[in-house]
């Protein structure tokens, strides 16, 4: 690919990311290139349903901003884990009989039959701290959601 120029903002709209982390990581100790950031998103982004464009466009800006933050950041890694759903408190609006049944219908549509838990998404964050040469990358973490 050919190296383009983009033009900057007008003075005074741009964000830069060193400046907007410069104080945070001055506080550490730590060389640069052993930082990593990662962010938390959603799939909603890669596979858009009806009733979720907001969801949608939010999972698809923190897709954006992980490839940009990786960019102004580096060498610190900047990456992105995109979850499906995950058994979680994030459901406890729900009764324990409508989380049960969410949870046994969406697993038998999901080409690993069954919906994530906490600790399969906490391997995903362990992988995108430990791994020197990922940045600017998401990883989707759905059960194979995206593809059905």
């Amino acid at each position: 690919m050919a190296n383009r120029e983009i033009p900057s903002p007008p003075k005074g709209t741009r964000v830069n990311g060193r400046k907007l982390w410069g104080d945070v990581l001055g506080k550490y100790e730590l060389e640069q290139h052993e930082l990593a950031f990662v962010l938390t998103g959603g799939n909603a982004g890669q596979r858009p349903a009806p009733g979720w464009a907001l969801a949608a466009s939010i999972s698809g800006a923190m897709e954006a901003l992980t490839r940009e933050l990786a960019l102004e950041l580096a060498p610190i890694r900047v990456n992105l884990v995109a979850t499906g759903v995950t058994r979680s408190p994030l459901w406890g609006s729900m009764t324990e009989d409508e989380q049960s049944t969410m949870y046994a219908s969406l697993a038998s549509q999901l080409p690993v039959g069954r919906v994530g838990e906490p600790d399969d998404i906490a391997l995903a964050y362990v992988y995108a701290m430990q791994q020197p040469m990922a940045t600017g990358t998401s990883i989707t973490v759905d059960g194979g959601a995206v593809l059905v």
